[in-house]
């Protein structure tokens, strides 16, 4: 999704939303919670601005499309559980009442909606023998590598700032000025 961002050459944001109907799963523990973390502050020390959110997707999406035009959403293929096949439908919908083109990413060779496991294994071995994604995505946001596109700031994007009321998130508090984890 990034790479494709990117590519897209308009303005773009970087999102992650820590939603409570996903955090109250209990599917999603500590450890999990902790490994989000990491992966976010891996991609703010490559200089991507990542804007934190505490609050459902949907409403993160309503607060910033009332200051920008959003055109698309790029975003991995999400293929957890129950929890997030219905948050998704919400986005879908949400999506759709804005003129919103929302381009989801599969990322694990996952099929959504099989019955059957049918064939499963050849269809992943596919997936894993495509050819990675070039590194450049990996360069952060001072590489003009296959970058048109601008990021926009967090701050630029006005959402409120929220203090979570979890114990998986003590460690995620969210800086007003850019979307820095602590």
């Amino acid at each position: 999704p990034l790479l494709m961002a990117r590519r897209d050459g308009r303005p773009f944001a970087l999102l992650y939303c820590f939603e409570p109907s996903i955090m109250a799963s209990p599917k999603h523990g500590p450890r999990h919670w902790r490994f989000v973390g990491q992966c976010l502050r891996d991609l703010i020390g490559r200089g991507y601005p990542v804007t934190i959110f505490w609050g459902e997707a949907t409403e993160a999406l309503s607060l910033i499309g009332e200051r920008f035009r959003i055109a698309s959403i790029f975003s991995h293929q999400e293929t957890s559980h129950r929890l997030s096949f219905e948050r998704d439908r919400r986005v879908r919908s949400w999506c759709q009442s804005h003129g919103v083109r929302w381009r989801e990413f599969v990322q694990d060779g996952v099929i959504r909606g099989r019955k059957h496991r049918r064939g499963f294994a050849d269809h992943v071995d596919r997936f894993l023998a495509r050819p990675r994604v070039p590194s450049s995505v990996g360069e952060g946001a001072n590489s003009e590598t296959g970058n048109n596109g601008v990021m926009v700031r967090s701050f630029e994007l006005k959402l409120p700032e929220a203090v979570p009321q979890d114990h998986h998130t003590e460690d995620f508090q969210s800086s007003e000025t850019d979307g820095a984890i602590r």
